[in-house]
């Protein structure tokens, strides 16, 4: 188990109240090989807001890899403190970091579940699962195998 970090790559990480930072070392791995400031087209500050990571009684399915022992998941689910459910569809900057973090992801051979609001796939495969969908139009939520 490892912790995510605060920087990555040059990218502040902010954890939201009460967010249990522990992961399985794959998510760390993921994160350090996807997230980096050139993101965001032109540079600029950068900001990714962390909303879940292994929190018991977070709201997420019984089975879910976000709870112990797994600790292979996490959600992410503001860019600049803009949030993914309200900026997706109008601003450019969430868009675009929104989009290039869930194909570099996509890319990743360990990759699981690649939800969000760009591409909901589970193992390299379009999801056409209604509640996945709708769940992950405000996050993404990452998982690894």
């Amino acid at each position: 188990m490892s912790a995510v970090g605060e920087l990555i790559n040059g990218v502040k990480i902010v954890f939201g109240a009460g967010v249990d930072r522990e992961v399985h070392d794959s998510i760390v791995q993921a994160l350090e090989s996807i997230v980096s400031r050139d993101l965001l087209t032109g540079g600029g500050a950068l900001e990714l807001y962390v909303s879940s990571v292994s929190e018991l009684n977070s709201g997420h399915a019984e089975k879910s890899r976000h709870y112990p022992p797994a600790r292979k998941a996490i959600d992410i689910s503001r860019v600049n403190d803009l949030r993914m459910a309200d900026y997706y569809s109008t601003n450019r900057v969430v868009a675009e970091v929104t989009q290039k973090l869930q194909e570099r992801f996509e890319a990743l051979p360990a990759r699981r579940e690649n939800y969000g609001p760009f591409l909901q796939k589970k193992n390299g495969v379009i999801s056409t699962n209604q509640g996945i969908i709708a769940q992950h139009r405000s996050h993404i939520h990452f998982s690894t195998n």
